[in-house]
């Protein structure tokens, strides 16, 4: 997973990380279908067509399965990497390989392309991650992102309604889920409440803000953080609570 020579990260942190990523692939592999990997998803096919992928493409947090959007046929080669990844795989011109944002296996300025689809709350360093994408991008490459746009906070009775969940109240969602973990087929709705149960019995590592995440790093931080390293945005495209954003690497 992650390794921590010679670098300055955390190994409290590290252990917390590597929780919310096991809670990530439980997830994954109970609820494949809400993931942003599903072909046919309104958002994902508006991501692919903001992307217009090209060339060599790296997408970085691409998931357990094949992400939908790299399967454009103007890629020449797209490789993705997760640490979710259990069995490395190739399918031509598609990789997959178990790594992390921190350290990638690639050589200088392979890429025209470097991607985070909703995976940058993910990581573990994110100066870490952007300075990485900056020496495997080509001169002029583009990296994408997906991101929140800002928090979204629950009404005041909400916060107070889960936060005061009882223990009784939590055996009782366990059940829950146990039963509707794989209803019949056309029971979207039931599984999205088997997967919000799922979630809610999960335990909250030490130093994380959820069951998944160490932080979350909405538009403006991730403006601030591009501008530092020095990328150009040039384009980005608002939808719901989400912003897609294109950045050029300067030199």
């Amino acid at each position: 997973m992650v390794e921590n020579k010679n670098t300055h990260l955390d190994e409290y942190l590290i252990e917390s990380w590597k929780k919310t990523q096991d809670n990530g692939l439980m997830v994954y592999k109970e609820f494949p279908e809400f993931n942003c990997s599903t072909t046919g998803r309104k958002d994902v096919n508006m991501f692919a067509k903001f992307c217009s992928l090209q060339g060599k493409v790296l997408d970085i947090g691409c998931g357990p399965s094949i992400p939908s959007y790299l399967k454009d046929k103007n890629i020449e080669v797209g490789i993705g990497i997760d640490p979710l990844i259990e069995v490395g795989g190739d399918l031509g011109k598609l990789n997959f390989i178990n790594a992390v944002g921190e350290f990638l296996p690639f050589r200088r300025e392979f890429f025209d392309f470097v991607c985070f689809a909703t995976s940058f709350d993910h990581v573990l360093d994110h100066v870490l991650v952007l300075k990485e994408s900056v020496r495997v991008l080509k001169s002029k490459g583009i990296v994408i992102f997906w991101v929140g746009e800002k928090p979204v906070t629950r009404p005041n009775i909400l916060n107070r309604y889960y936060e005061n969940l009882s223990r009784a109240t939590r055996t009782i969602e366990r059940r829950i889920v146990k039963k509707y973990a794989r209803p019949r087929q056309g029971t979207s709705d039931l599984r999205a409440e088997a997967q919000a149960f799922k979630i809610r019995s999960m335990q909250i590592p030490k130093g994380a803000i959820d069951q998944f995440h160490l932080k979350h790093v909405y538009y403006n931080e991730l403006n601030d953080l591009c501008e530092l390293l020095e990328f150009t945005k040039i384009d980005e495209k608002f939808s719901h609570s989400s912003v897609f954003v294109k950045y050029k690497k300067n030199n």
